[in-house]
């Protein structure tokens, strides 16, 4: 909502932001008028064309337990699309702070609307997020990094 203060084109997108927290959910996008939002859900086809119309994809879970993995933070950032993140999830593998995504501490709304604004008045971190995000995506999942787990744990020789 404060995004709105100094960007009001701004539009919220929510894609399968639903389950058991839908109450709470609803009564914060009360705050939010309804031609700056758009909920998607429940979205039962793949959601990778959202990513080549966003600017900024933000995902924030409020604890370090709360996303068991985020399929939809490494689709954003192979898709090159800027990124706010917490520490959840898959995030966690992603270190480099200003070079693939912005973190920013759980339940702290100003910390993620001053990413926000940074993401959108620095051109040049909105190109780093972009063009690092892809590399470091299939660094740590691309298909060589799997066989290359895979050969480790064969060459373990487990008895069976």
């Amino acid at each position: 909502k404060s995004l709105l203060s100094t960007h009001p084109d701004a539009v919220c997108v929510l894609a399968n932001a639903y389950g058991p927290h839908d109450a709470e959910l609803r009564k914060l996008l009360v705050e939010i008028p309804d031609a700056n939002l758009r909920l998607l859900q429940p979205i039962d086809r793949p959601i990778g064309g959202l990513y080549g119309v966003m600017d900024i994809f933000v995902h924030v879970p409020v604890t370090e337990s709360a996303e068991a993995f985020g399929a939809t933070i490494v689709e954003a950032l192979a898709a090159g699309v800027p990124s706010v993140l917490t520490r959840s999830g898959v995030s966690r593998e992603f270190s480099e702070d200003a070079q693939v995504a912005l973190f920013v501490p759980y339940r702290n709304a100003d910390a993620i609307h001053q990413a926000l604004l940074r993401i959108l008045s620095e051109p040049e971190l909105r190109k780093t997020l972009s063009k690092n995000g892809p590399p470091a995506v299939i660094d740590r999942f691309g298909i060589d990094r799997m066989i290359a787990g895979f050969e480790d744990l064969y060459a373990l020789r487990l008895p069976i």
